[in-house]
């Protein structure tokens, strides 16, 4: 989740938005940060994706799936990678 970009960030004044499926997790990581704008939502279904992309200059796309043991949820978790990247994709391109 961006342990060393947000702090980064944070430190030289840049407004923060974070799409997040659990808002609390934001908090959790980052006690300290006082600023940032969080949006619930979901990337594999693509609920909140354009609402936190909306009026925004640049994005970090810091996101993965984790991966099972077998080669089946492997390509499970690779295909759910690939719709979550594509999701993000298509609603960076319509933004306003």
């Amino acid at each position: 989740m961006g342990s060393r970009l947000i702090p980064e960030l944070a430190r030289r004044n840049i407004a923060l938005r974070f799409l997040v499926r659990d808002p609390s997790k934001v908090s959790a990581r980052f006690p300290h940060l006082e600023a940032g704008e969080v949006v619930q939502g979901d990337l594999l279904t693509g609920k909140g994706v354009g609402e936190a992309l909306k009026g925004i200059h640049s994005a970090y796309y810091l996101v993965h799936s984790m991966g099972g043991k077998s080669l089946f949820r492997n390509m499970e978790f690779a295909e759910k990678d690939k719709q979550a990247a594509q999701n993000f994709m298509s609603a960076a391109m319509i933004r306003d």
